[in-house]
């Protein structure tokens, strides 16, 4: 199975929205990228329907809640990857201190709960979580 009838399938699977495969063909296609849907080491297929969620919370009232699916995360990651020490509006995007590789391995684990739970001094909460 090719990477846009993997995408395809996602989509069929309700694993990612048809604006997101529509986003992940478009990176295919026009950037030559080749996201790597099929991992070397094998997820469980239930992890693969898991969302890594983030929720941020201001104390000015401000809340976000991101849920995106763990196999377009994989995705993303070798994407992301790819694009370090671009420049993004006249600035350097320097990603050489993310270990990629280390975020892989904790979703290739089937981690689930709470990675991260930040608090600030003025109230603001950031969690990220797997469910």
């Amino acid at each position: 199975m090719n990477k846009i009838e993997e995408i395809l399938n996602m989509v069929k699977n309700n694993t990612i929205s048809i604006e997101e495969a529509q986003k992940l063909i478009t990176a295919l296609e026009s950037n030559e990228v080749v996201a790597k849907l099929n991992p070397p080491t094998k997820i469980d297929e239930d992890y693969r329907h898991k969302m890594l969620k983030v929720f941020v919370d201001s104390i000015d009232g401000d809340k976000v809640k991101i849920n995106i699916p763990v196999a377009l995360v994989l995705a993303g990651i070798d994407l992301a990857a790819k694009f370090n020490n671009v420049n993004i509006n006249e600035r350097k995007l320097d990603m050489s201190e993310i270990d990629f590789e280390l975020i892989k391995e904790c979703l290739y684990s089937g981690m689930l709960g709470e990675i991260i739970s930040v608090e600030s001094a003025n109230g603001d909460r950031i969690r990220i979580f797997v469910e």
